[in-house]
């Protein structure tokens, strides 16, 4: 039951938020007062009656990163690559982007996966693909609400052989630091060989 609460509070925090400054997002129908000498832009004007300027309103904040669903926990993108018309000695490199939804800074590991449930016409990788495989960073800490990046590279010495051709492999990325229990999201890596 506590690890539920903690993902529907930040919503409903989120909702309050938006209905109490809802006026001053998105502004209001209501007349000016009665009074204009009491009227203030509360960005740029002072007080009319000699007071202190009030200070701006302050939108809610937001627990979802452009690109990213809404949520506290980590997310990962892209889900899936494909890279074809490969062949030994060349170098295929794509970024993902984590984003850490918690409230304090995170660590993550990437590593290299094998998995037995495959896409159709998809084969296990060779046995020695995941010396083919470079993270950079292999480890990263990412600040709360921010988005890091990982550059994954294939690159398979030429002159190899490779048998196999069409394979998957996973990139999973792990969190190391600070979770109550174990998160690791998986990215699917299609190669189609040349």
């Amino acid at each position: 039951m506590k690890s539920k609460l903690k993902f529907i509070i930040p919503g409903i925090a989120i909702v309050v938020g938006l209905v109490v400054g809802g006026a001053f997002l998105f502004g209001s129908d209501s007349p000016p007062p009665a009074n204009a000498s009491d009227t203030t832009n509360p960005v740029t004007d002072a007080p009319a009656n000699g007071g202190t300027t009030p200070t701006p309103p302050t939108p809610p904040t937001q627990s979802y990163a452009p690109g990213f669903g809404e949520g506290n926990s980590m997310q990962v993108h892209p889900p899936e690559v494909s890279i074809g018309n490969y062949a030994p000695g060349r170098e295929a490199s794509y970024d993902i982007q984590i984003y850490n939804g918690k409230d304090e800074p995170r660590t993550y590991n990437i590593e290299y996966r094998v998995s037995e449930r495959r896409r159709p016409d998809y084969e296990a990788p060779p046995g020695n693909a995941g010396q083919w495989v470079i993270f950079t960073p292999s480890t990263l800490t990412i600040n709360p609400k921010q988005i890091g990046s990982v550059t994954v590279t294939l690159r398979i010495p030429e002159g190899t052989t490779v048998d196999v051709p069409q394979w998957e492999f996973l990139v999973y990325v792990v969190e190391a630091t600070g979770a109550e229990f174990e998160v690791e999201i998986g990215t699917r890596w299609l190669v189609r060989m040349a």
